[in-house]
């Protein structure tokens, strides 16, 4: 019990000066609703258009399934979880956020094409032709990839979205970090870049 309070007290000493401000990123959600939507829905209309329309096209199928990149998605991932901790440790450069978020951000675009990918996949699938625990398996399945591949996306535009306010101006977040010493930005940053390097290696 003595443990669990210091390092409550520990935590609280290190991160106590944050607010509830530095970390809403509800004046941004507008912009990634308006990039999910114009990635997804055009990606769903041209995957279905494609299949039903132009099956044995090869340039269009070749199109879908290199549309459909989750490497390359969660490797633009990983480089821009990377650059926040850089972007955190040397946050008093404004370079640094302003990298982070743009990588980040991208990488949430990409995502958003490759979601649009998957349903539009989903939707194309022949479920009247499938047995009833084939449909489950399958629409377990994509459910499952749906939903963990949402929120890594989403999770990304949030991390990008603390790096720089909605007008491309320093956040509330970097704000407060720069307030911090030189030490302890290292320290956040280098933990921040470690894990991103454990991930990328690992995935």
């Amino acid at each position: 019990m003595g443990m669990r309070e210091d390092l409550r007290q520990f935590l609280i000493r290190q991160f106590g000066f944050f607010e509830g401000k530095d970390f809403d990123s509800r004046p941004q959600a507008t912009e990634a609703i308006l990039t999910f939507l114009s990635w997804v829905v055009p990606t769903i209309v041209f995957v279905y258009w494609s299949n039903t329309f132009y099956p044995t096209t090869e340039v269009l199928s070749k199109t879908v399934i290199e549309a459909f990149s989750p490497n390359l998605w969660n490797t633009f991932g990983v480089i821009g979880m990377f650059l926040s901790g850089v972007a955190i440790a040397f946050s008093t450069i404004p370079a640094f956020p302003r990298i982070a978020n743009r990588v980040l951000h991208n990488a949430f675009s990409m995502g958003c094409l490759m979601w649009g990918v998957l349903v539009g996949r989903l939707i194309l699938l022949p479920f009247e032709e499938l047995e009833w625990w084939q449909q489950g398996i399958y629409g377990f399945t994509f459910a499952y990839f749906l939903i963990i591949a949402l929120l890594y996306n989403t999770f990304l535009w949030y991390l990008g979205s603390l790096m720089q306010n909605k007008d491309g101006g320093t956040s509330n977040f970097i704000a407060k970090v720069r307030t911090k010493s030189g030490a302890w930005r290292a320290i956040l940053g280098f933990l921040i870049c470690s894990i991103s390097f454990i991930a990328l290696i690992l995935s």
